[in-house]
């Protein structure tokens, strides 16, 4: 609920400053002046639009295949950490009972401290601990027949790719879109906005209307950008949802 009314709040709030500048133009600018710009106007909008177009685009993808990665970042670890617990059953005592049970409080960590942490682009000290721990575990531990060591080889490599995806996560949740991406994207939205008002038509209402449609949807492209460039701490956030499925599926012994 509170993302949509940032999200009305935004896009309305830009929507409406829009339209009071175009009133205030149409007001004061005289119809026969707007209309001597017409040529030269409709000539530079398009250069504008295009550009800005492409540039809007280019980073709305970015950001949104960033958020697509985050996610299957934090599908994989999960699925790593399963993997590492479920083959810990295949390991004697007491290594194999103290590796499950580290891993499900690695699991409990991350979604208790280490989400929350992250959210401020902090790691957890706790969840460090927790994946040394199953590190020492694993590296410690001497296979003596050749199941185990097979069970043991599999092991490490998934806890390896755990690892792996946790250190991508914690990167990903530092991550921010560039401020000269920022300052263009200010900039070519202040630009094609001001180039609308060049334009002048003898039917205020419809005029008004177009001004209204083109805030409209620059100001929702830019929100999304704002909502998603952070996936663990924008608007928008990826759940620690797959961690706690696994989890509980862990728990019930599955």
């Amino acid at each position: 609920m509170l993302i949509v009314l940032k999200a009305v709040l935004f896009i309305g709030g830009l929507t409406a400053l829009a339209l009071l500048v175009h009133l205030l133009v149409r007001r004061t600018v005289p119809l026969h002046v707007l209309e001597a710009h017409h040529p030269v106007a409709g000539v530079l909008l398009t250069l504008v639009g295009s550009v800005y177009g492409i540039v809007l685009a280019f980073v709305l993808v970015a950001v949104w295949q960033g958020f697509e990665d985050a996610r299957t970042i934090v599908s994989m670890e999960a699925s790593a950490a399963g993997n590492v617990a479920r083959l810990a059953r295949g390991l004697p005592a007491p290594t194999g009972p103290a590796l499950h049970d580290a891993t499900v409080a690695y699991l409990e960590a991350v979604i208790r401290d280490g989400w929350p942490r992250m959210a401020e682009a902090h790691r957890s000290a706790e969840v460090d601990q927790r994946i040394a721990t199953m590190w020492r575990l694993l590296v410690t531990f001497e296979p003596r027949s050749e199941g185990t060591r097979n069970v043991h080889l599999e092991a490490l490599d998934q806890m390896g790719d755990l690892a792996t995806q946790r250190g991508l996560r914690l990167l990903a949740s530092r991550y921010q879109l560039p401020h000269l991406l920022w300052v263009v994207l200010i900039i070519g939205g202040i630009a094609t906005l001001c180039f609308v008002n060049f334009f002048g038509l003898r039917y205020p209402r419809s005029e008004a209307l177009m001004t209204i449609v083109v805030a409209l949807l620059l100001s929702a492209a830019i929100y999304t950008i704002l909502a998603l460039h952070q996936p663990f701490s924008g608007d928008v956030r990826v759940p620690p949802a797959h961690m706690e499925e696994e989890l509980s599926l862990l728990q019930e012994g599955s």
